[in-house]
């Protein structure tokens, strides 16, 4: 059983089967075909940044497409923004309880990562404002929808205030919109409160498919040639052949489809989780694709954790606090299950661990 891994859950394997195999077909029969074969530029072919630009829509409304850089996935594009962006004596900071990805970054590129505390809306703009005082920052990374790990969503009002201290201390932010279409009614993104110093990123790996590896990112004008150049660097372009295919899927209308399809079972997969751990202190989004568990102090997470694991059971309770110091919780993916059933199944063992006391005090076995 895997509940550690944070994926959208998927529609029937036969339904994606049957896209994929028709898209590949319908790609092959076109004359451009060679081209997805070869070498492609930075920035991404023409028609694909005009997909890109119709995806974006909804949340930045009418995108030039010449805005737009198309990138190999999102964890690759926040390596090039922060290499690009921010040297080694640069302080980047993001949520106390962060995404693993901005960690691994910082600590592989040997740069300055500071928490900065959040509450059931994100990051605080008091705490925010204070620690920009302290360490003076250039970068702010953040998730202001359906925030990861902690699936905390910034109402439209947290967004202002943040895009105002933003401005006060001159931050450039690095914003994470990778849950941002699961929900219909999310607030707009902070890129449209503050586009002047917002690099915006849109990944299809939560709202879509995992495998596509297609993400697109707009930022101010002013810095457009360096984002280009700093993702050359790190990846030189996105594969095109999964790029025209995504372009593809986004035009004929699959893309949509997909999304809806991932839409309706995350509701479907959080209410089940929602009843089966009813009475324990969760922490989640009707849309999103995880939720917050906060254990009782009879189990902590690195000796739940290796329980788990003997048991064939996988779960994330580390890698997201920026000091170190992880609160006794976990983060539940609902999407991997292959079905409502097995995630149900998965729930109902994991809550049965949780309401026995652990081994030592004569507990699970």
């Amino acid at each position: 059983m895997d509940l550690r891994l944070n994926v959208p859950p998927q529609p029937p394997e036969a339904t994606l089967r049957a896209r994929f195999a028709s898209a590949l077909r319908a790609l092959q029969s076109r004359a451009d075909f060679p081209d997805m074969l070869n070498y492609s530029a930075t920035q991404g072919r023409s028609e694909d940044r005009q997909a890109a630009a119709l995806w974006l829509r909804p949340r930045l409304g009418k995108v030039d497409p010449d805005e737009v850089l198309v990138c190999s996935g999102g964890a690759s594009l926040l390596a090039a923004l922060a290499t690009t962006f921010a040297s080694r004596d640069d302080v980047i900071v993001t949520e106390a309880l962060a995404y693993p990805g901005i960690r691994a970054v910082c600590r592989h590129f040997g740069m300055p990562l500071v928490g900065v505390a959040a509450d059931g809306e994100g990051i605080m703009p008091s705490a925010l404002a204070e620690t920009c005082k302290r360490v003076r920052p250039k970068i702010l990374y953040c998730t202001p929808t359906i925030q990861n790990p902690t699936t905390a969503t910034m109402s439209l009002k947290r967004r202002y205030e943040i895009a105002d201290v933003a401005r006060r201390f001159d931050l450039t932010i690095f914003e994470d919109d990778a849950y941002g279409m699961l929900p219909e009614d999310a607030p707009p993104p902070l890129a449209t409160m503050a586009p002047e110093r917002t690099y915006y990123m849109a990944s299809l790996s939560k709202a879509v498919c995992p495998g596509l590896r297609v993400a697109y990112c707009v930022g101010p004008e002013e810095g457009r040639a360096r984002m280009i150049e700093g993702v050359r660097v790190v990846t030189l372009h996105a594969a095109p052949l999964m790029v025209a295919l995504a372009s593809l899927w986004i035009e004929d209308g699959s893309a949509w489809a997909v999304l809806g399809a991932v839409r309706s079972e995350c509701v479907a997969r959080q209410a089940i989780a929602r009843q089966i751990l009813n009475g324990r202190r969760i922490h989640c989004d009707p849309n999103g694709p995880h939720l917050w568990l906060s254990l009782s102090g009879r189990w902590n997470i690195p000796e739940l954790g290796a329980y788990l694991r003997e048991k064939g059971v996988a779960a994330k309770g580390d890698g997201f606090a920026v000091d170190g110091v992880h609160p006794n919780a976990l983060r539940i993916g609902l999407g991997a299950a292959g079905s409502r059933q097995d995630l149900a199944l998965n729930l109902e063992f994991l809550a049965g661990v949780l309401g026995d006391p652990p081994p030592h005090l004569g507990g699970a076995s």
